[in-house]
């Protein structure tokens, strides 16, 4: 997807946006955790069904892809608002459905929903400092 960075630029955003530097590496990490906790899932042996867990998973990995769409290539930060916090609450029930077939699965998800608490309150800032947009 071809970005536009222009319409970004011109956002007015928070005092407490980072540095565009930061969102490679946190998204990179955030994406590995996110695989790990993935196959670790896939791959344990566990009577319960792993289904509504993977299910879970696959939701709220198609709102994360979603939001940037909405975000950036389109330019409708309200809407993306709306997903980013569909998004957060999907991490949340993924977590759950986790940590009953692996503790440690969960837990490699709570920095990615920490990130998305942080990344709603980021993305309402924006929202409310643009509110024409």
């Amino acid at each position: 997807m071809n970005y536009n960075s222009d319409f970004y630029n011109r956002l007015n955003k928070p005092s407490f946006q980072p540095p565009k530097e930061v969102f490679k590496p946190v998204w990179t990490t955030l994406y590995i955790l996110m695989a790990a906790a993935f196959l670790i899932v896939v791959f344990k042996k566990y009577d319960y069904s792993k289904m509504p867990a993977i299910t879970l998973f696959f939701i709220q990995l198609i709102l994360n892809f979603i939001w940037p769409f909405l975000f950036f290539g389109l330019g409708k930060i309200k809407a993306a608002l709306v997903v980013c916090i569909l998004l957060t609450a999907a991490v949340f029930f993924t977590i759950a459905a986790f940590f009953k077939i692996s503790v440690i699965a969960a837990v490699l998800l709570i920095p990615y929903f920490l990130w998305l608490i942080f990344a709603s309150i980021l993305n309402a800032a924006i929202v409310k400092l643009n509110p024409d947009k």
